[in-house]
C-alpha cells in the first residue's frame, strides 16, 4: 500500500509538471502568433488512423523541384541575376558613342531702332540648331572597370542562386529522411505498445492473484507509459515531418 501511495504522489507530481509545461507551451505559441496573452486557448489535436501517418512519402526530387518554381527565396536569387545582367548592359554602354540634337531660337528689340516693334520681332529673329557626337576613345578606364564591376555582381548573384539551392536541397533531404525514420519509428512504436499492454495485463492479473509483487505491477506500468508516449511522439513528429514537405512543395497545409 505504501508503494502505490507513492507511486499515486510521484503521478501527481509529474501531472502538476506536465500542465506547467504546457501553459509554457501555449504562452509561447501566442508570442508566435503575436495574441494577447490573456487570451484563451484551446488545442484541438486531430484524429489520425495509421494510413495517414504512414502514407507513401513523394518522391524526393518532386518536391525539390516544386520548391524551386515556388520558393520565394529562389525566386529573389533568379532576378538577382537578371538584374545583374542587365547592369552589364547598362554598363557596356559606356562604349557606344552619343549623338545629342539641340535647336533654340531668339530674337531682340531696340527701342532706338526706326523700325516699329513688330517689323523688328519679325526680321530680329535668330534661329540655331546643333548636332554633337561624342566618341568614348580615353575615359580614364571608367567604362572598362564598370564592366567589370557588373560581371563581378553577376558572378556573385549566380552563386549565391547556386548557395540558396544547395541549402534548399539539404533542408528537403534531411526532412525527408526525418519523415521516413519518423514512420518507422512510429510502427516500432506501434508494435512495441501492443506488447508492453499485453505485459502490463497479464502483470496485473497476476498482481490480483497475489503472483507478483507491487514492484513488478509499477515496473509494468511505466513500461506501458514510456511506449504510449514513444508512439504519441512518434506519431506526430511524423505528422510534422509530412507537412514540412508539404510547405516546401508549395501545398495547402492541412490536416
Amino acid at each position: 500500500m505504501a508503494q502505490l501511495e507513492s507511486q499515486v504522489s510521484s503521478d501527481k507530481y509529474q501531472l502538476v509538471t506536465s500542465e506547467s509545461s504546457l501553459r509554457d507551451y501555449k504562452l509561447q505559441l501566442k508570442q508566435l502568433l503575436e495574441l494577447d496573452g490573456t487570451e484563451e486557448m484551446d488545442l484541438v489535436l486531430p484524429e489520425l488512423a495509421d494510413e495517414h501517418v504512414l502514407q507513401p512519402l513523394p518522391a524526393q526530387e518532386d518536391i525539390y523541384q516544386q520548391a524551386l518554381a515556388s520558393r520565394p527565396e529562389i525566386q529573389s536569387g533568379k532576378l538577382s541575376i537578371e538584374n545583374a545582367k542587365l547592369d552589364i548592359s547598362v554598363a557596356k554602354a559606356g562604349y557606344l558613342p552619343t549623338i545629342s540634337l539641340s535647336a533654340s531660337t531668339g530674337s531682340m528689340t531696340n527701342s532706338g531702332s526706326d523700325n516699329s516693334w513688330s517689323k523688328q520681332m519679325k526680321y530680329g529673329w535668330n534661329n540655331m540648331i546643333g548636332l554633337n557626337v561624342s566618341i568614348p576613345i580615353f575615359d580614364n578606364r571608367q567604362n572598362k572597370s564598370a564592366v567589370q564591376k557588373a560581371r563581378l555582381q553577376y558572378d556573385s548573384s549566380l552563386l549565391d542562386l547556386i548557395n540558396k539551392q544547395k541549402e534548399l536541397y539539404k533542408n528537403i533531404e534531411s526532412l525527408w529522411l526525418d519523415a521516413a525514420n519518423a514512420q518507422e519509428q512510429y510502427a516500432a512504436a506501434e508494435s512495441k505498445l501492443k506488447s508492453s499492454r499485453a505485459s502490463y495485463e497479464m502483470v496485473s492479473e497476476q498482481f490480483n492473484l497475489g503472483m507478483k509483487n507491487t514492484v513488478e505491477l509499477l515496473t509494468e506500468k511505466n513500461n506501458l507509459l514510456s511506449a504510449q508516449q514513444q508512439r504519441i511522439q512518434a506519431k506526430y513528429m511524423a505528422i510534422l515531418d509530412r507537412t514540412l514537405l508539404n510547405f516546401y512543395a508549395g501545398r495547402d497545409l492541412k490536416l
